[in-house]
């Protein structure tokens, strides 16, 4: 087999770059550096027993309302942003949403096919 001058500087790369891949595949099983999230094992299966303290509730309690309030505020803006606009723009956006739909109605499966289609992801 004859190899030409650059099959011969692919073969030294990927020979040269294999040992830095082993390494960064090599992590000894440690979650940690995988970069899956710590999972805490228990002896059963299902939910953990863990109780929150009081101030974990309350920061999660905190979290969910600011979630909250955020998308009530999008949703707000929204509106607003579609109120202001003029009787014309809103019939050219209805128009144009309309051909974009016609237009991507081709690329969509059939609704056979959705029907019995495994779910993608």
């Amino acid at each position: 087999m004859k190899l030409n001058g650059l099959g011969i500087i692919l073969l030294i790369g990927i020979f040269s770059a294999l040992p830095f891949i082993t390494i960064a595949q090599d992590v000894g099983g440690d979650p940690d550096k995988v970069g899956a999230p710590n999972v805490i094992r228990g002896g059963k299966s299902g939910p953990s027993k863990h109780k929150l303290s009081p101030q974990e509730k309350k920061a999660a309690d905190t979290k969910a309302k600011q979630m909250k309030d955020a998308a009530k505020a999008e949703k707000a803006a929204a509106k607003f942003h579609e109120k202001i606009q003029s009787k014309q723009t809103k019939e050219m956006m209805k128009a144009s949403r309309a051909k974009a739909d016609a237009y991507n109605q081709n690329k969509k499966p059939p609704w056979w096919k959705r029907i019995f289609m495994k779910k993608q992801r």
